[in-house]
């Protein structure tokens, strides 16, 4: 088959070592044993896993793809635009496909920008929401929401640390940074806490607009290896 290698097996006849998964590396399993392909080690490595695009779409769902493997998960986007202007972004926790939306969420985010139009800073939280509420609030100057206009566009970097684990809460934080049409700079950190009455693993994430679909943005999901 295209991509496996020739080997030996204990009886001397030719062996096949199996194809391996994409970014998959050759690995010594030692004298007497076949090689194999496995994840590339090294403390901190980013190992790609799956890219989801929006277009048009009312959710971003990255579905099954988070397990015991990795520690500490990364989703980074780029290029986010919402089909309504002004919109927040939003998140929530999930198993396959189904996606918590109770009230157990806890959030809190903090905004800073540069932008003479909109509030110096701004800080909003809740401690028992049905999402995640990763822009910071509305006010009455509109602040510290994405923009659809010409040349606007956010990026997103969310950490989730041990979603397999069933001992502690699980647990999410960000940075979130965007821009307006006159080339100011937005930007907004949070961290939340999913707290249902037991602790769960999770699989899957999803994020998804205040109002309207999400028009464009690329979303990439990596693990960060253990060791």
């Amino acid at each position: 088959t295209d991509g496996e290698l020739i080997t030996w097996d204990a009886s001397g006849d030719p062996a096949t070592v199996a194809v391996g998964t994409a970014t998959h590396v050759l690995t010594s399993n030692g004298a007497g044993a076949a090689p194999t392909f496995q994840a590339a080690a090294g403390g901190g490595s980013w190992n790609y896993i799956t890219t989801v695009t929006a277009s048009n779409s009312a959710t971003v769902d990255i579905e099954s793809q988070m397990d015991s493997t990795y520690g500490l998960y990364v989703v980074q986007a780029v290029d986010i635009v919402p089909a309504t202007d002004e919109a927040r972004l939003y998140a929530r926790f999930g198993v396959g496909s189904s996606y918590f939306s109770t009230g157990d969420y806890s959030w809190a985010n903090t905004g800073n920008n540069r932008e003479t139009s909109y509030t110096p800073n701004s800080t909003n939280s809740s401690s028992e929401d049905s999402e995640i509420i990763m822009s910071g609030e509305q006010n009455t100057s509109g602040s510290y929401v994405l923009g659809s206009e010409t040349g606007e566009a956010s990026a997103l970097t969310c950490y989730i640390p041990n979603p397999s684990g069933t001992t502690y809460n699980k647990m999410c934080y960000w940075t979130l940074m965007t821009n307006s049409a006159t080339k100011e700079v937005l930007l907004t950190t949070g961290g939340c806490v999913y707290k249902p009455a037991g602790t769960v693993a999770i699989t899957s994430i999803q994020f998804y607009m205040s109002t309207g679909n999400v028009e464009a943005g690329t979303f990439r999901l990596y693990g960060i290896a253990n060791s």
